[in-house]
């Protein structure tokens, strides 16, 4: 039987580099990326200051992580990492892309969601969360079983929260606030 080739991955680092919390981030993947995928090859980049992109056809999986700037903003670093989300899709399909807090914003705001402020102020830690029927699928979750969403950002930059889909995604957690307009 033939070798899988090694799992590629590539974390897109969307915060300031440089200091001890992007160290931390840093190593916070390497470090779960040692444990599910130990032969992977993972390699990080940084879009924010370097305006560094990884080649989405050398991966076989992209991460955004989570991030200081507003998902909602029209800020260059923003901006880039969004024009990159749809030149992957389009350019690399078979990549898989994943996004954590504000990578997740990003994603979806990238694919035509949008991003709106949390109505209670900043949010950040533990959360319970009601996952809909597909969610409980994916995860594996019977129904009426709790589920916890770690989100691990400063509350001073976790302020939005993903309230419209683009079209032809599903949620798989019910809204919060869902009647929110």
């Amino acid at each position: 039987m033939a070798a899988h080739a090694p799992l590629r991955i590539a974390v897109l680092i969307n915060t300031p580099p440089g200091n001890e919390f992007w160290n931390d981030v840093r190593g916070s993947y390497r470090d779960a990326f040692d444990v599910i995928a130990p032969n992977a090859q993972v390699d990080m980049y940084d879009p924010v200051f370097e305006g560094s992109f990884p080649n989405p056809q050398n991966y076989d999986l992209i991460v955004l992580s989570g991030g200081k700037a507003d998902a909602s903003s029209s800020e260059p670093c923003v901006l880039g990492v969004l024009d990159f989300l749809r030149r992957t899709a389009r350019e690399s399909p078979k990549t898989k892309i994943l996004g954590i807090c504000w990578g997740h914003q990003a994603i979806l705001r990238a694919f035509g969601g949008e991003v709106r402020a949390v109505p209670t102020g900043p949010i950040a830690g533990l959360e319970d969360v009601n996952l809909t029927e597909a969610g409980m699928k994916l995860f594996s979750t019977r129904s009426g079983v709790k589920a916890y969403v770690r989100c691990l950002m400063a509350a001073l930059w976790l302020f939005a929260l993903l309230m419209i889909l683009p079209k032809g995604y599903r949620s798989f957690m019910y809204e919060r606030w869902p009647n929110l307009e």
